[in-house]
C-alpha cells in the first residue's frame, strides 16, 4: 500500500493543530479518479471543521480541502472520460490537503491551458 503525506487536524476545536501525517494512498473505485493534487484552498468550511463545528459528510474523507486541482494519475474502470495526465480542478468533500484525492469523475473539471495550478 502506498502512503502519501496529509494535513490532519489534531484536538479539533478552540486548542486545534495541524500536523502533517503520513497515511494511506486513497484508491478511486469505479467511478472516481485519483488526482496528484498540485494546489488546494482554505475555504470558510474548512475553518469550521478544524474548529470542530462543521463535520465532514458522512464517508467524505476527514482530510480538510474542499477545493484542488491537479493531474489524473488513475482513473477508476468505469471512468471514461478522463486518463492518467489530464490536469483537472474540482470541488471535493474532503480530502484537498494531501497528495493526492479521489475524486467522483463527473465532479472534476478539465483545467484551461492558460490558467496555472494556483
Amino acid at each position: 500500500m502506498y502512503r502519501m503525506k496529509a494535513i490532519q487536524v489534531i484536538n479539533p476545536g478552540k486548542k486545534s493543530s495541524l500536523e502533517i501525517q503520513q497515511i494511506p494512498t486513497p484508491a478511486p473505485d469505479a467511478n472516481e479518479i485519483l488526482v496528484k493534487i498540485k494546489a488546494t484552498a482554505v475555504n470558510r468550511a474548512d475553518l469550521h471543521q478544524r474548529s470542530g463545528h462543521y463535520p465532514p459528510p458522512e464517508g467524505a474523507s476527514e482530510i480538510l480541502g474542499l477545493e484542488m486541482a491537479g493531474i489524473v494519475e488513475q482513473v477508476g474502470h468505469n471512468v471514461s472520460r478522463w486518463q492518467p495526465g489530464d490536469k483537472v480542478y474540482g470541488l471535493l468533500p474532503g480530502g484537498g490537503y494531501a497528495e493526492y484525492c479521489i475524486i467522483a469523475e463527473k465532479m472534476a473539471l478539465l483545467m484551461p491551458e492558460n490558467l496555472s495550478f494556483e
